[in-house]
């Protein structure tokens, strides 16, 4: 049970590698987005098969769902919650400090 235990919560185990993963991966879609001048943040909802719009906005961002299916379990869920807080601080982040980022992909 300990041995469990330490392969999901230790240090290096799965939800330390599924937290930087889904980190980086949020990331670089965030960055992407905001040179393209999609400004958006994510909330987790209900089993949805692709990423939509809500039709509501918070500010200039609009809301969107990312791609979510319930019942694929804990881990799935923790993975999609740490991409949706990830891709939201880093939108946030560019956006109010938009001078740092640019808006447009430069050839």
């Amino acid at each position: 049970m300990g041995w469990a235990f330490l392969q999901i919560y230790g240090i290096g185990g799965w939800r330390d590698e599924v937290y930087a993963l889904s980190g980086a991966n949020a990331a670089l879609e965030a960055v992407g987005d905001f040179r393209q001048n999609k400004l958006r943040l994510y909330v987790l909802g209900q089993d949805n098969d692709k990423q939509r719009f809500t039709g509501s906005n918070y500010g200039p961002f609009e809301i969107w769902m990312p791609v979510y299916y319930p019942g694929l379990g804990r881990a799935y869920r923790y993975s999609t919650e740490q991409f949706v807080k990830s891709y939201n601080r880093k939108m946030v982040y560019m956006h109010s400090h938009s001078n740092k980022f640019s808006h447009k992909i430069e050839n």
